[in-house]
């Protein structure tokens, strides 16, 4: 990635980061189909191993061969597998590295803050380091090495569509959470005659630029002040999506994601991060 910063790019790249927060069976997503390992599966699982269906599993090769099949739930992206845009990591979680039952049992080797307990993986798996104590996202760490790629732009490059979030919290990048349906638009402006609204509003101007010498004051207030000019792009740009997306929670959220890559020429941006 630092090699990546030092190139300069024209394209635009955007990371979808979709966390269910643990609600997903990694185990009955991706089987294995080889007899022998099919058994074992099956053995292991008890009940909740999912049977072959006579074939019902949709069927996906490694690179060497080796048959596996994905949950018949996911037909839809099972196309994606043979035109190589479709990619498996398994087997990845927070350990720090190789351990066996009687290593666990005896202490005998460094494990993850907490191992088992699932609020503790919720933040671990967002931070990409084994420990409680991580106060960054691996999302917004990639969009900290990659923020050269943005020029001087001012848009968030990490953004969350799910409230504030550990994933894009970085040192460096601006983030922002925009929640579907909301607008960072400023409550008790709506007063009449129109000349009142705008009395408050340029006081409300003065004292977000008003230098009181107070780190946290001036910090709070440039938070303030972005997220007044962010409303303001995201209101005239008024970007609209063709894609029918699910009218669910993770739908609207999507939706989000995609009207705010479609700003993409109006932000400047060449890299961001959605979570």
């Amino acid at each position: 990635m630092n090699a990546l910063a030092q190139a300069s790019s024209t394209n635009y790249k955007a990371l979808v980061c979709i966390f269910l927060v643990g609600g997903n069976d990694g185990h009955n997503t991706v089987i294995p189909l080889t007899q022998a390992a099919f058994n074992a599966y099956q053995a292991g699982r008890g009940n909740i191993a999912l049977p072959d269906f006579n074939g019902a599993l949709l069927p996906i090769e490694t690179p060497d061969g080796t048959p596996y099949g994905l949950n018949p739930g996911l037909a839809v992206i099972h196309p994606l597998w043979s035109q190589g845009r479709l990619a498996i990591l398994a087997n990845a979680g927070m350990l720090v590295g190789p351990v066996n039952r009687q290593n666990f049992l005896n202490n005998l080797v460094p494990l993850p803050t907490n191992l088992f307990s699932h609020s503790d993986q919720i933040q671990e798996m967002q931070s990409g380091i084994p420990s409680t104590s991580g106060g960054t996202g691996w999302g917004a760490r990639a969009a900290d090495l990659l923020h050269s790629l943005n020029g001087s732009s001012t848009f968030p490059a990490s953004i969350s569509t799910n409230g504030p979030s550990l994933f894009c919290t970085g040192k460096f990048v601006q983030s922002a959470s925009l929640l579907p349906g909301f607008d960072l638009d400023l409550s008790g402006l709506s007063l009449w005659p129109l000349a009142a609204a705008t009395v408050r509003l340029t006081g409300l101007q003065q004292l977000l630029e008003f230098d009181s010498g107070l780190a946290l004051i001036q910090s709070a207030n440039t938070v303030r002040k972005d997220a007044l000019d962010l409303n303001a792009m995201l209101r005239e740009s008024n970007a609209t999506v063709s894609t029918i997306f699910p009218g669910t929670s993770l739908g609207d959220q999507l939706k989000q994601v995609a009207k705010i890559i479609k700003l993409r020429t109006a932000t400047g941006l060449n890299r961001q991060v959605f979570f």
